[in-house]
This record gives C-alpha cells, sequence and structure tokens, in this order.
C-alpha cells in the first residue's frame, strides 16, 4: 500500500544496534555552562535579574533539570551567582557535579510531610531570593503564563503569592518566552540525544508498518510498536494511534483517536476489541523518549486495499509539501517563514 516505505531489514533485526546500554546517559559538564551563558544573554536582552522555574516537562526535561542537571522542585537561576536547586524530599544539602547548590524546601524537621516527594517551597524559594539579593529585582517566573498549549500555565498559587508578597518592591512576570527561545538552540551533545531517540522513534513506525494488516487488532498493534521502543531504548515511549473510518462508517474522514502511553496514568493500549480493516488510514504519533527528549515520526499509512479514492494524489502531494518545508528550513529563517509557506502549499 502507498505510503510504506521499502526496508531492506525487519525492525527486529534493526533494533539490534539499538539498546539501552547504546542510549546516552547524560551530558559533559562543558554542557551546562554552554546553556547558562546562553539563558544570561536572554536575560540580558529582557533585563532580567533571576529566573525561578518549577520542575515540568512534557516532551523534553523541566527547566530544573535542563539548567541543572539534577531533579528537584524549583531552580533559582540568577544573572549572577550560583545557581540554586529546592530539592523535593527534604534532605537535599551541597552541590552537584557542575556546581549547582542543592538545598531542602521549607519543611520543619520533623515535619508530618516526613521523605515525602513534595514539601513547603516558597519559604525556600523567599530564602533563596533573599540571600542573591532580589528584594527589588526583575524575576521571570517559568511556566507562569503563555506556555504552549498551557496558557495560563502549571505555576502553584500557593507557592507564588508568598513569595510576591514577600517581595513588593520586585516585579514578576512569565519567563515561556525566554525558557523556548533558549531551548530553540541545541548543542551537539543535545542533538546527540535527539538523534538517537528519533531512530527510536522510527523504529516504531517501522514494526507498524510490518505489523499493520486487515484483520490485526488494534492492541496488538500498539502492544508490539511499543516494545520495540523500549526495548531499544529503555524507556516508555508514547503511541496514537488514528484509524480514519472506512466507505461503509462514512467515507475516509478521521476516525476517533485512541492515545496510548504507559507514561500517563490516564492513557494505556487501545480498547479491546477493535481491528484494522482493508481501506483504513492509520494515522500515528509514535513518540520515542532518551533521557527526557521526547521525538515523535508519523508515517500515514493505507492499510490493504483498495485504497479510498485520491489516497495515492493526497500522498504525494503530503510529501512533496514536506520535501518542500525541509528545503527551506535554513540558519537565518524564522518560524513564521516556515508556517505562511506551509499555508501557501497547504492551499491546493
Amino acid at each position: 500500500s502507498f505510503g510504506c516505505s521499502q526496508r531492506t531489514e525487519s525492525s527486529a533485526t534493526a533494533s539490534a544496534t539499538l539498546t539501552p546500554e547504546s542510549m546516552p546517559q547524560g551530558f559533559s559538564n562543558d554542557e551546562y555552562p554552554r546553556r547558562w551563558q546562553r539563558l544570561r544573554a536572554l536575560m540580558e536582552e529582557r533585563k532580567l535579574d533571576c529566573v525561578i522555574s518549577p520542575d515540568w516537562g512534557d516532551d523534553e526535561p523541566s527547566d530544573v533539570m535542563y539548567l541543572a542537571g539534577t531533579g528537584g522542585a524549583w531552580v533559582v537561576f540568577p544573572y549572577d551567582g550560583t545557581v540554586t536547586v529546592i530539592g523535593r524530599r527534604g534532605n537535599e544539602s551541597g552541590q552537584n557535579e557542575i556546581g549547582v547548590e542543592l538545598r531542602p524546601d521549607g519543611r520543619s524537621p520533623g515535619s508530618l510531610t516526613g521523605n515525602t516527594d513534595g514539601g513547603l517551597y516558597s519559604p525556600a524559594l523567599i530564602a533563596a531570593l533573599r540571600e542573591k539579593g532580589m528584594t527589588r529585582a526583575r524575576i521571570a517566573v517559568g511556566n507562569l503564563s503563555g506556555v504552549p498549549r498551557n496558557e495560563e500555565g502549571i505555576v502553584s498559587y500557593a507557592t507564588l503569592d508568598p513569595v510576591v508578597k514577600v517581595f513588593p518592591q520586585a516585579t514578576f512576570e512569565s519567563a515561556a518566552d525566554v525558557m523556548m527561545r533558549l531551548k530553540m538552540v541545541r548543542g551537539p551533545e543535545e542533538l546527540a540525544v535527539m538523534e538517537k531517540a528519533t531512530a527510536v522513534a522510527e523504529l516504531g513506525a517501522q514494526a507498524m508498518q510490518e505489523t499493520a494488516r486487515p484483520g490485526v487488532s488494534l492492541v496488538a498493534l500498539w502492544l508490539k510498536m511499543y516494545q520495540t521502543m523500549l526495548e531499544a531504548s529503555g524507556a516508555p515511549g508514547g503511541i496514537a494511534l488514528e484509524p480514519s473510518r472506512t466507505e461503509g462508517e462514512g467515507g475516509a474522514a478521521r476516525g476517533r483517536r485512541l492515545l496510548g502511553s504507559y507514561t500517563n496514568a490516564h492513557a494505556g493500549p487501545p480498547p479491546a476489541g477493535q481491528v484494522l480493516r482493508a481501506g483504513q488510514i492509520l494515522n500515528q504519533e509514535i513518540t520515542a523518549r532518551v533521557m527526557g527528549y521526547n521525538m515523535q515520526v508519523n508515517h500515514a499509512v493505507c492499510v490493504g486495499s483498495p485504497a479510498p479514492v485520491g489516497w495515492e494524489s493526497a500522498a504525494k502531494s503530503c510529501i512533496e509539501a514536506f520535501d518542500t518545508l525541509l528545503d527551506f528550513i535554513r540558519p537565518g529563517r524564522t518560524m513564521k517563514e516556515l508556517n505562511d509557506l506551509w499555508v501557501r502549499l497547504a492551499a491546493f
């Protein structure tokens, strides 16, 4: 069927070269100063004295992990001075190997919350900001507002409100755009991680092409793809399957999107009892994860035959549009220019 690329080796053979042991295990100590230098340049543009950000990540490591190379509840990143991480368990102290200060949250010794993950972050943030001389500072808060796909952000009011009240002469604003711009420029070590994750996701796509046939259950397909990626990377990925309706169900319109991911407590394999049928278009989102970086591969295919009218010409148009966009991408060109080109290409 059109849309399935030709391969000379099976996904099992290809995955033999991709194992959890072959995945990158961490970044060098030189990687973090590169990120810090770029962030401080962005802070200078915005006249920011400090960036604080909570532990939150979706498509890649959280701001805490990205800046500090360690887990934690909050990161405090001053324009000048030591980077500080507020921990989650109440017993953090000292420095990590890249010189980031680790300190506990604001729980009192012997607190009933004990060593649970989560405590009182505002007292620790207040202490860190006061020690760094931020009483009159311009402070940007990561994931506060204007976050892609989450306009109102994820910052806890109970955490931030006491901080704002203690520093009435400081100003607080969102750092969402600053952190986005920071992460848009990738270093060689990051690119190597992203390339590995992409290779794992492509194995998932290859397993899908080898397994998807009329009569195959969506659960069996999902599990085969999931197993292939898990064995290659050692990390759980995410797979969303979206089979179209067949002619008898109202044409080749989009079907219900069936999410599946063991990284999400509210999702799992598709519902049992659903099978692929001849002539269905199978869209999907195949996401592999390496060191917290999610890389997604999509490869629409027609399952069996006959294909819906217009499938081949539509698929060829999509491939041509993709190649045109890929050729357009060069250093110095903007995302708006790329988006405008896509709008023109899609208006056929």
